[in-house]
């Protein structure tokens, strides 16, 4: 569980090294306004929140908390002592009120009967516009409609609707999501988010990425005829296409056919990286022009594309002039044509930093080096 420590009294950073001693996570914040916003992410589960007698307006953080996430624990530690002061907090929105001083013992043991039972305090339905979630069908329901998701979907989706309307912080998808005891990838999270965005499109729901900040759960999008996410659209034309604003970009963009007849779009950034002009490109394979290499095998990240419908990574390219490039690569289901799936690949050249950060690590290495030895 994590707990976020927030108030404007000198106890703030005492209770936080003392719930890390007690083995929960923790987040401090001295100033309000930055705490509401990380609890307003949903970050974390439970805010511990240190009221003072001193305070202009003691309990009223109780209540922009308890505004925020109807749902979620709010813990007041305070030197108010008095009954009506208990009594007010109460009122405010907390859950718990714990006066100061207090025993380290009794303070452990409240913490963990919320952590007992915070499971038990989220509603039995989540509604948000026209989305309902209940939280013993593993369906969702959009303007009456249901919807099957998957578990992870279903989770995420949870978050998005807890936060909103406020950003969903990536780095808050990745604790939730952790793997191994460690946090969830940057990929994982953003194969997970394509997945629910996919999921959510038809229904006139999206999922708005807000590069550097994180993500946010939006309505109101015109309604998307019922189309499966495995059938094909009938723009999946490339002279239909509208690709002007793909010349405006440095990245390399390549549109191909999965299992079919090659590049059907190839961009002048893309000319620049591989030195091949476009007419040289286009119904060539990608990965047999570009002499494609990977740990895991071409076929292997045409299977992830199927099953996931985005695939992030890095591969090892050779352009015409023979010279072997390192790019970040990001791919992505467009639509089906013809029975085939019609990919959008976009690159980016790292090959200079990489290079850049394996001097780094070479440099630190040599000099951990001489220390062991005018160690030893």
């Amino acid at each position: 569980m994590r707990i976020l420590v927030t108030g404007h009294w000198p106890t703030v950073a005492d209770l936080g090294r003392l719930l890390l001693e007690f083995g929960y996570e923790v987040a401090t914040h001295s100033d309000i306004e930055r705490a509401l916003a990380t609890w307003a992410h949903g970050d974390c589960e439970v805010a511990l929140i240190a009221v003072a007698r001193s305070d202009t307006q003691p309990f009223a953080p109780v209540t922009a908390f308890r505004d925020r996430r109807p749902h979620a624990p709010i813990v007041v530690v305070s030197d108010m002592a008095q009954v009506e002061d208990r009594v007010a907090g109460l009122d405010a929105g907390a859950d718990d009120y714990i006066t100061v001083p207090y025993a380290e013992s009794e303070l452990r043991a409240r913490l963990n009967a919320i952590a007992r039972h915070t499971g038990l305090r989220l509603p039995a339905d989540i509604r948000l516009g026209p989305l309902l979630m209940s939280a013993n069908d593993p369906m969702i329901t959009i303007d009456g409609e249901r919807v099957e998701v998957t578990p992870r979907e279903k989770a995420l989706l949870e978050m998005f609707a807890i936060s909103s309307p406020n950003v969903l912080e990536k780095s808050a998808i990745a604790k939730r999501f952790s793997v191994d005891e460690g946090p969830a990838s940057n990929s994982a999270v953003e194969i997970l988010v394509h997945r629910l965005r996919r999921r959510l499109t038809p229904y006139g729901m999206s999922i708005v990425n807000l590069r550097g900040v994180g993500y946010r759960l939006q309505f109101g999008e015109a309604k998307l005829p019922g189309v499966p996410l495995n059938e094909g659209l009938e723009d999946a034309d490339p002279d239909r296409w509208n690709t002007r604003l793909l010349e405006f970009t440095n990245d390399a963009i390549i549109i191909w056919e999965m299992q079919g007849r090659g590049i059907l779009y190839w961009n002048s950034a893309a000319e620049q990286l591989y030195g091949y002009s476009r007419a040289e490109a286009l119904g060539k394979i990608t990965h047999v022009l570009l002499r494609t290499q990977l740990a895991e095998g071409v076929t292997n990240l045409e299977s992830n594309l199927s099953r996931y419908g985005v695939w992030i990574g890095e591969l090892t390219h050779t352009t015409q002039a023979g010279n072997r490039i390192l790019v970040e690569g990001r791919l992505a289901l467009m639509s089906q044509r013809n029975n085939r799936w019609l990919v959008m690949e976009v690159n980016r050249d790292i090959t200079d930093q990489k290079a850049a950060e394996s001097g780094r690590r070479e440099m630190s290495q040599q000099l951990e080096d001489l220390r062991a030895q005018r160690e030893g």
